[in-house]
């Protein structure tokens, strides 16, 4: 294992001393171990993490940054984003998350005051299959309003797997609540675990695709599992499609319900506009007791 630690340390409004930045960009195969502050994976360096281990940014910067195709897997690791700032910052390469915590930073005062979600990823391949993925707490800004809490994962133009982990978007003083739990933009993945936490009304997920009239790229993700809350919305905008694989689905004056592919019941609100669409897919089980031959799909589109 090698790395580089950075001269300069940011004080990181935690308890305890700050911790110097910890930067791996040999282009090898690494390990974390120990507490660190903020870590830097880049130049296509793969990084390992180990269980105990921890990494936390300072005021406005992200506890794990990875970057030029790099490749970071947490295991039973925390997270901490800085105040202000992502837990996790990914701008290409590959993350995947089997356990432990990341966190969002919570939202200080002032004018660029913002909270952090718990993981914000630009052309990045993220896997979650465990763990607990939270968003940064908002706060009052100091100007007469409040500051939203952030969504616990964010994606753009990228790819993701879900298949199990905790969800939770931070929480917000007065005024609206976050944008979503999880929000996929101009995205493709798949959804088939997970427990996304939330209470009724509240915006789980926000799936978008492109707004531009002329795409042909068509974003498509798929949903066959996961514990969502009842009454939660799922808000589907512009080119996208939305594939539910379950049994007994429906869609009646915009409410979702019946059984993922998982065995686990869902209820939830759509928000369908701008050319979203979600396609209902029965599952093989309920096709043979159907006798149909090919597949069945039931399409409401906006």
């Amino acid at each position: 294992m090698r790395y580089l630690l950075a001269t300069t340390i940011a004080l990181n409004g935690f308890a305890g001393p700050a911790l110097a930045a910890t930067t791996f960009d040999n282009g090898l195969a690494n390990e974390l171990a120990g507490q660190h502050g903020q870590v830097i994976v880049t130049n296509g360096t793969t990084l390992l993490t180990l269980a105990g281990s921890s990494a936390t940014g300072g005021n406005g910067e992200p506890g794990l940054t990875l970057d030029e195709d790099s490749r970071v897997t947490l295991e039973n690791t925390v997270i901490q984003g800085g105040r202000n700032d992502f837990g996790i910052l990914g701008d290409t390469g590959t993350l995947r998350v089997i356990s432990g915590d990341v966190i969002g930073g919570d939202a200080g005062t002032g004018f660029a005051a913002r909270a952090g979600e718990g993981i914000f990823a630009t052309f990045t391949d993220v896997t979650i299959e465990g763990g607990t993925v939270t968003g940064g707490n908002g706060a009052d800004s100091g100007f007469g309003s409040s500051l939203q809490g952030a969504a616990a994962f964010s994606l753009s133009s990228g790819s993701f797997q879900i298949s199990g982990g905790s969800f939770s978007a931070g929480t917000t003083t007065g005024g609206f609540g976050p944008l979503a739990v999880v929000a996929i933009n101009q995205s493709n993945g798949s959804i088939s675990g997970g427990t996304f936490n939330g209470d009724a009304d509240a915006n789980v997920l926000n799936l978008t695709g492109s707004f531009d009239p002329d795409a042909d790229v068509q974003a498509m993700i798929s949903i066959s599992g996961g514990t969502f809350p009842a009454g939660g919305d799922w808000t589907i905008l512009g080119n996208i499609v939305v594939n539910v694989f379950g049994s007994d689905l429906d869609i009646t004056d915009n409410n979702l319900t019946g059984t993922l592919a998982d065995g686990t019941p869902l209820d939830v609100e759509l928000n369908l506009s701008s050319g979203g669409t979600v396609n209902l897919v029965p599952e093989p089980t309920s096709l043979a007791l159907l006798g149909l031959g090919g597949l069945l799909v039931a399409r409401r589109r906006a």
